[in-house]
């Protein structure tokens, strides 16, 4: 007999905390799952961490393959998963032993095919609980709120029926590392689904410290422009051309931060662009001033507001500290 859920697990480079992300999986309240194991090719002892637990626990496997990227792990996953429903966890996290229980519980009186929960941010030692209702319980508004930023795109706070995922086959992008879950996402929400918001936090995300500054990289840009290309060829709706003007804009600004790039290859980047044509998003009012600079090509400008805002950032860090 089929287990009821599937959990999803890429593995790479996560020996310190995937202890602690599987034993909360063991102790879920919820026994009817499977959790698979897919060892991205991890170059510490991840691989026979997933090895011990399976040898203990048959309800989980362990996939192992070649370092293919995260996107190529979660499908492998998804391929191999018999579960009626799927969530994925990431190997640094972990969750409250009732999550499963909560969850198919609240699956079963509502009949949703996708099920959303809040979920915790753990960074230094705190916890926060982040909200994630949708504006409403359709699926392009949701896709919207993902789109916007509103809500987060993971894979890990919600639950989905395996028979959606199939019926409008629905895949991770190969090569693509940056924002695999939402472009997962963009696939499916763009049907007419039945979501469910469960006002509850289980999962706790870890921030791990890593910033813009500290891990940004040319190849992290790369991906970046990959998404947004992806996107527009994903989206043929109008209906979202804010979000992918929004998410160009946004390659041009970090581009400009990270100071991989010169100021004409900035410029260049989605030349196609107009930002004085829509009421764009942004998260906070020196970035929209920033990309404002950008495309106007006032970069003298644009750095030396940049460099005023690190020195403040750093001065208000080292008071507070």
């Amino acid at each position: 007999m089929n287990p009821k859920i599937s959990i999803i697990v890429p593995v790479y480079k996560a020996e310190k905390y995937l202890r602690r992300c599987l034993d909360s999986i063991v102790a879920q309240t919820f026994t009817d799952w499977e959790c698979i194991l897919i060892d991205d090719g991890s170059p510490d002892n991840s691989g026979k961490i997933c090895d011990e637990y399976a040898e203990k626990d048959e309800r989980f496997r362990v996939i192992h393959q070649e370092n293919q990227g995260v996107s190529t792990a979660r499908q492998n996953g998804l391929n191999n998963s018999i579960g009626e429903y799927v969530i994925h966890t990431d190997p640094d996290d972990w969750m409250e032993k009732n999550m499963l229980e909560d969850m198919i519980t609240h699956i079963k009186s509502s009949n949703c095919d996708l099920l959303i929960v809040d979920y915790y941010c753990d960074k230094n030692a705190e916890s926060k609980i982040s909200i994630q209702k949708p504006t409403t319980d359709t699926s392009i508004s949701l896709l919207h709120d993902i789109l916007k930023g509103k809500l987060h795109g993971s894979c890990w706070n919600k639950m989905i029926r395996k028979n959606v995922i199939d019926r409008y086959n629905a895949k991770f992008i190969y090569g693509l590392s940056f924002c695999e879950d939402v472009m997962f996402w963009v696939q499916i929400l763009q049907h007419s689904l039945k979501i469910s918001y469960l006002n509850k936090a289980f999962y706790h995300y870890t921030i791990l410290g890593n910033s813009l500054s500290t891990c940004a990289t040319k190849k992290h840009i790369e991906q970046r422009l990959k998404f947004a290309e992806i996107l527009e060829k994903m989206i043929d709706n109008q209906e979202f051309s804010e979000e992918i003007i929004r998410r160009k804009l946004i390659n041009k600004l970090v581009a400009f931060k990270t100071g991989f790039y010169s100021n004409d290859e900035i410029y260049a980047l989605h030349t196609e662009i107009n930002c004085l044509q829509f009421n764009i998003e942004f998260i906070n009012h020196i970035d929209k001033l920033l990309v404002h600079l950008i495309v106007r090509k006032h970069f003298i400008i644009a750095h030396l507001l940049y460099a005023i805002v690190k020195i403040l950032y750093c001065i208000k860090y080292v008071t507070h500290k």
